[in-house]
């Protein structure tokens, strides 16, 4: 059942327009998500993320990307590979690390490796440890100069020392398996 709580929050969601509640929306479409205090409704998820999104919300823009990609079935929307990339492609330049990561898998499965590199490069840098190893690979097999390679790690560490915080140890440990949390944003599983 909605609480009145939820009401409130859904209606003063509906009526901003300047952005004020761009978390609260993105939030309350991962409760709809996964059922947590509310009734589960992916639909009305996708429906928050859209107007969070609008709002300028990387981790919304994250979030529909996955519901036009591999969770649409789950989330009851149509697959759309254009809406998927586009919101890929938002979230990143926004700065969310898992959808820079996305956009370099996406670069090379098509070939595109200096593309891919580029966005692998700057996710690490962001602090996502699976591109930090990837460019190590690449160091590995000489596609990535070590000069390349030093400073994404130089990147990688400061962006871990700049995000530990007592906030996302408790965080983490109180929803870690439901969100997942990391430097480039904070992301439904």
């Amino acid at each position: 059942m909605v609480t009145d709580p939820v009401r409130r929050l859904e209606e003063r969601i509906e009526n901003c327009d300047d952005g004020r509640e761009i978390m609260a929306a993105h939030m309350l479409a991962i409760e709809y998500d996964i059922g947590q205090n509310v009734p589960q409704d992916s639909q009305r998820a996708h429906q928050l993320w859209v107007r969070a999104a609008a709002m300028g919300s990387r981790d919304a823009h994250y979030n529909l990307s996955q519901s036009y990609g591999k969770f649409h079935k789950e989330r009851g929307v149509e697959k759309d590979d254009k809406k998927e990339l586009y919101h890929l492609e938002e979230a990143a330049m926004l700065g969310d690390a898992a959808s820079r990561c996305e956009l370099g898998i996406y670069e090379g499965d098509r070939g595109n490796w200096d593309q891919a590199k580029r966005h692998w490069m700057l996710s690490a840098s962001a602090g996502c440890e699976g591109c930090l190893y990837t460019i190590k690979r690449g160091l590995q097999k000489g596609v990535v100069s070590e000069g390349e390679y030093k400073k994404t790690l130089r990147d990688y560490e400061e962006s871990i020392k700049l995000t530990k915080s007592l906030q996302r140890v408790v965080g983490k440990h109180i929803l870690g398996k439901h969100i997942k949390f990391g430097p480039g944003g904070v992301n439904t599983l």
